[in-house]
């Protein structure tokens, strides 16, 4: 019985090893991810203004983490970060929107961002349109 006990322990612990490494995902290589900010733009149907941002990486990360910061004549107006798990690019958009405001003003967006230990940014984007 001892010995059945540990014939089958041994296969056990064989199996594991033959299959753990299947298992674990090799890392993917941060340097090909980059971080994009476009200036914000005009939604007219709800006159909100809208950045957006994004992270992308030609592979698959395990997380990527973005965070953005809307400004109007260089004052915080709407400010949101997001996790992505899994994923080849992390957008950051609608989630900080703001409502337009009559006049002509400048809306910039600032995102920073990381995948991994390697950190992203401060990049900065402002509107390209009067609104």
């Amino acid at each position: 019985m001892a010995r059945r006990l540990v014939l089958v322990a041994a296969a056990a612990a064989a199996l594991l090893v033959f299959a753990l490494p299947g298992l674990a995902r090799p890392p993917a290589a941060v340097s090909d991810c980059r971080l994009v900010v476009d200036g914000p733009f005009l939604y007219l149907q709800a006159d909100l203004i809208i950045p957006d941002s994004h992270i992308e990486c030609t592979t698959e990360q395990q997380r990527i983490n973005i965070s953005s910061v809307l400004t109007r004549d260089g004052v915080q107006v709407a400010s949101s970060s997001r996790s992505c798990r899994n994923r080849s690019r992390c957008d950051l958009s609608i989630d900080v929107s703001a409502p337009n405001v009559p006049g002509d003003q400048v809306w910039c967006v600032t995102a920073t961002g990381s995948v991994g230990r390697q950190a992203f940014g401060p990049a900065t984007a402002c509107e390209s349109g009067e609104f």
